[in-house]
């Protein structure tokens, strides 16, 4: 699970896993804490912070994707996905060593990429390697 808003009205950025086996969530990290980010020795670019995003993961790719939201600046426009064999072994290993990033942001081709910009919508897989968006404001 990725960002939300609080009950104070506060966009957020954490990352949580949750385990189906165990029923617990495990906290991974926040990206409105820099200094975090360098203490679990992440690289690269994470996403911002942002609420009423979407989000479809795609088994086959073995990788997530989250889709526009609002974050602190406005409407985001954006694709990032998330590689979840990274993650969970990042998770496993209790954020001891450092490792390739495992959040991937995504390269959108079009020169208009307005139709990105949006909130309140929705994803959804619908094939082995295609996912669409559809709704919000």
């Amino acid at each position: 699970m990725f960002g939300g808003d609080s009950q104070a009205g506060k966009i957020l950025g954490d990352l949580w896993v949750f385990d189906t086996i165990t029923e617990k969530w495990t906290f991974v990290m926040d990206t409105l804490d820099t200094h975090e980010l360098t203490h679990l020795n992440i690289q690269g670019n994470v996403p911002t912070a942002r609420a009423f995003s979407s989000s479809v993961m795609i088994p086959e790719m073995g990788v997530g994707y989250i889709t526009g939201g609002l974050t602190p600046l406005g409407v985001a426009c954006d694709i990032w996905g998330i590689k979840i064999e990274r993650l969970i072994a990042y998770v496993e290993d209790k954020y001891k060593n450092p490792m390739e990033n495992f959040w991937i942001e995504k390269e959108i081709q079009d020169a208009d990429q307005s139709y990105l910009c949006r909130e309140n919508h929705v994803s959804a897989l619908i094939a082995k390697d295609t996912f669409v968006v559809y709704g919000g404001k």
